[in-house]
């Protein structure tokens, strides 16, 4: 297996770890919650970061000679900016950690988007390993 590829599985669970410890702590506008929070920011960002740069020009590059491929990546890819902007959403109205009215449901919500995308993602990197073996 591609160790950049196990590298971005692990930050999928350790971002699905921290947003639902956040959501576990629903209300709670304590110090833990509010740190976990943070750390779940940070780990998104740098993850996206890290597909950006490293992970996703090695299956555009695949995609120019796989059709299948490129349809799956430009779904992929519009998905991905509606979970992203939902996140900074989230993100940016709770800049702090500060639990606001609608914290619980915005919390689910993100994590229920992250969830799903995140399974997508993962199917894609099972794919992926033949075209990172191939470089």
């Amino acid at each position: 297996m591609s160790a950049l590829i196990e590298d971005l599985r692990k930050e999928h669970e350790a971002i699905l770890v921290e947003m639902r410890s956040v959501r576990q702590g629903q209300g709670i506008a304590g110090r833990e919650t509010r740190e976990r929070l943070l750390l779940a920011k940070r780990l998104f960002l740098s993850h996206l970061e890290k597909e950006d740069q490293e992970f996703y020009p090695v299956l555009r590059k695949a995609a120019e000679k796989d059709l299948k491929l490129h349809q799956k990546l430009e779904e992929l890819k519009t998905e991905m900016r509606e979970v992203t902007v939902l996140a900074v959403a989230f993100f940016d109205k709770y800049p702090d950690g500060s639990m606001g009215d609608n914290f619980i449901a915005d919390c689910a919500a993100l994590l229920y988007r992250l969830e799903a995308r995140l399974i997508k993602e993962e199917n894609l990197y099972s794919e992926a390993e033949k075209y990172f073996a191939a470089q």
